[in-house]
């Protein structure tokens, strides 16, 4: 698996890898096989998001295509154009918008599948991260340069990637630069806060708990990390996996994450 998302209401959890499909499990009902499968074209899924209200999926192909599913239908909604291998997506505010990012960013209308912004980078897009009230954006190019752009004028501010994302608050956001470490931000004035050092390879994936301080991270030393985001002390750190660990996401009580 390459991607892993746990919807909002806290009732799914879906995956998906090279294999080219991508698994929702009821993790309320949990019966130990798949709720359902969607299957794509035939190249591997770089990332997944459900939407705000947990009614649809969209997943990130390595073919340029991201695909709108269904849950409860299983219908394909939407496949979206984008262009180029697509590395990350990103939910706007109410879900009526759909951020994804590669070469460039382009922003989609979910309801209609039209195009509705193309946002252009002289370096591929790795990472997206929105505010909650989805009028600011965050990408993380491959210049190890976080971009911050403002949806409603759409204008952009360079703050200073392989991964991001907004604390609980959203008054923190948290980026890894190609490394071992994480480094966080305050989003209103920019300010550095602290640098999450202590795994022995690249950071890979990053997740803040929805209601505290903490902060997950996934790397390719195979361990996962557990951070106070606020002192930038490591709290646990858990090896159980046998591999990289390429995905991590929170539950939205944040009682508990999964990798």
């Amino acid at each position: 698996m390459e991607t892993v998302a746990i919807s909002s209401c806290g009732h799914w959890v879906a995956a998906g890898g090279e294999d080219t499909v991508v698994r929702l499990w009821d993790v309320v009902n949990y019966s130990g096989v798949p709720h359902a499968s969607f299957q794509g074209y035939g190249n591997a899924w770089t990332s997944i998001v459900f939407s705000p209200d947990s009614t649809h999926i969209a997943s990130a192909s390595d073919d340029g295509t991201v695909w709108i599913w269904n849950i409860q239908t299983g219908e394909k909604k939407h496949v979206l154009t984008h262009g180029g291998s697509v590395k990350c997506l990103a939910y706007l505010s109410s879900g009526e918008l759909l951020a994804s990012g590669g070469k460039n960013c382009k922003i989609w209308d979910v309801k209609t599948g039209e195009l509705e912004a193309d946002l252009q980078h002289k370096r591929s897009v790795a990472t997206i991260a929105s505010s909650w009230d989805g009028m600011k954006l965050w990408l993380g190019t491959e210049d190890r340069v976080v971009h911050d752009w403002s949806c409603a004028a759409n204008g952009q501010d360079t703050a200073l990637v392989s991964t991001t994302a907004f604390s609980g608050d959203f008054q923190y956001v948290a980026s890894s630069l190609g490394g071992n470490a994480v480094h966080l931000w305050e989003t209103e004035s920019g300010k550095r806060g602290p640098i999450l050092d202590g795994h022995s390879g690249s950071i890979e994936c990053l997740s803040f708990s929805p209601v505290s301080n903490l902060l997950v991270t996934g790397s390719s030393d195979g361990t996962v990390g557990i951070w106070d985001s606020r002192t930038g002390k490591s709290v646990k750190r858990l090896k159980e996996h046998s591999g990289v660990v390429t995905g991590t996401a929170f539950s939205p009580k944040g009682d508990q994450f999964a990798t």
